[in-house]
């Protein structure tokens, strides 16, 4: 499966963008959270086909020693490709969210709630502005 989706990355590196987009019907809605970016090609799609200014990445990291406690072990092969690890040298987050325990997880949540509440606000106070 991984070939298979290389060789269509290779051709068009937007496919799977696309695809997630078309599925789920994002168009209809004026907020989207993207949770499962892994490539450099991920993000740059996004910036080049939707407004770059509105765009937040946040990165989710944990350590080793938690993920293990949580079940995970690594797998060479898989856990050392891009698939997993092709954002891992990418500096350009707009934070950076630890998942080492519920409390920050728990505030990384509210922020991003009150963040989706204002971007709702300021749209529905344009389409406001618009109708008078």
């Amino acid at each position: 499966m991984v070939e298979w989706s290389e060789k269509l990355r290779n051709e068009d590196y937007g496919v799977f963008c696309r695809a997630a987009i078309q599925m789920s019907k994002a168009e209809n809605y004026p907020v989207w959270i993207v949770s499962d970016a892994r490539r450099k090609t991920d993000i740059k799609w996004f910036k080049e086909n939707y407004n770059n200014e509105i765009i937040k990445l946040y990165r989710i990291v944990c350590d080793d020693g938690i993920r293990k406690q949580r079940g995970w072990e690594f797998t060479e092969g898989i856990d050392d490709k891009e698939t997993e690890c092709g954002l891992d040298d990418f500096d350009n987050w707009d934070q950076i969210i630890e998942n080492n325990s519920s409390d920050e997880v728990d505030a990384f949540i509210n922020e991003t709630i009150e963040h989706v509440y204002s971007l709702l606000n300021g749209l529905i106070q344009s389409m406001s502005k618009g109708r008078n």
